[in-house]
């Protein structure tokens, strides 16, 4: 009778037992461990449905209708502990905050390591820039919107190759009339021009007229680029032709094309060489204005050659018409 009795009172004391205090054993359990009074997705306070309740409502069930709180699911399980210090929080941390952000994403080391394993990759660093693939030149200064003489270029624009075809006339102060022609092109990507100039001259004698040819042929590097300003630094052959045939010799120059405004275009340019045996020197400046893609110009090229004491000043004014291409 007495061990009836005894069974009987462990059964009442069971029944007793309401959910609520078996919950609160769990959550005693759970901050024990550290898990900071969370409580086991077994208890009614989960909101994530069993799969019974699943099979059970398939038709009915839809997984937007649920947001799994990683506070609440698993928290005081060992494997469940181990996932929320691996992810940077305290529980299980399989779900969404219910706003599309995961915990992870509240910045912590652990929590960026492991999104980025789950194949969520780096956060997100706002729109993309641009890509700038570098200087591109126009046809012509002034074309289309453009301040000067080409721009920086965006992505789909491509390159294109630019250049310039001249034609010019003048007369050397010391009696000789002089005309002129010259080519250059522009290659997009690598900042190098490849240009060509001859000057003429021609002058009455009383044995005839006598003709001679003064000519380079460069290469020339694009140090400075901007829609305003070319500076270029070049490596040349020179060439000179007369009566008596062809010499060579060489030199290197400077030279800079300013376009400070619609429609004025300023150049300049110095170089330093030998011609045969004799020292040959060049400096010339221009001033021109462009119509369309046409530049009409004006200036001053000195040509001169010393050698043994003696100096030939070939210099002289001149104009001339330039077209853009």
């Amino acid at each position: 009778m007495t061990r009836l009795l005894g069974l009987g009172l462990v059964l009442a004391l069971a029944t007793l037992a309401s959910p609520a205090e078996a919950q609160l054993l769990r959550r005693a359990s759970g901050a024990a461990r550290g898990d900071d009074d969370r409580g086991s997705s077994s208890s009614g306070s989960s909101s994530w449905p069993s799969s019974r309740d699943r099979d059970d409502d398939d038709d009915d069930y839809d997984d937007d209708d649920y947001d799994y709180d990683y506070d609440q699911g698993s928290g005081g399980s060992l494997l469940g502990r181990a996932s929320g210090v691996a992810r940077g929080g305290s529980g299980w941390s399989s779900g969404s905050y219910g706003d599309g952000s995961y915990p992870d994403d509240r910045g912590s080391l652990l929590g960026g390591a492991s999104r980025v394993g789950r194949g969520g990759g780096a956060p997100y660093p706002g729109p993309a820039r641009p890509r700038e693939i570098g200087y591109q030149v126009s046809g012509c200064p002034y074309a289309g919107d453009r301040p000067g003489l080409g721009a920086v270029a965006q992505p789909g624009e491509g390159w294109s190759v630019a250049g310039r075809l001249t034609v010019e006339g003048g007369w050397a102060i010391g009696g000789a009339a002089r005309t002129g022609a010259a080519a250059r092109v522009q290659i997009p990507g690598v900042n190098l021009d490849l240009s060509a100039r001859y000057s003429f001259f021609f002058e009455p004698t009383d044995e005839g007229l006598v003709a001679l040819a003064l000519g380079r042929w460069a290469l020339e590097y694009r140090i400075l680029q901007t829609p305003y300003v070319q500076l270029r630094v070049g490596l040349a052959a020179r060439h000179m032709h007369d009566d008596l045939g062809s010499i060579g010799g060489g030199d290197l120059s400077l030279a800079i094309d300013v376009f400070p405004g619609e429609p004025v275009v300023v150049a300049a340019e110095g170089a330093v060489g030998v011609v045969g045996e004799a020292v040959y020197v060049q400096a010339r400046g221009e001033l021109g204005v462009m119509v369309d893609s046409t530049e009409l110009y004006a200036g001053y090229d000195y040509e001169g050659l010393f050698a043994a004491g003696q100096h030939v000043d070939l210099g002289g004014p001149m104009a001339g018409v330039r077209l853009w291409l």
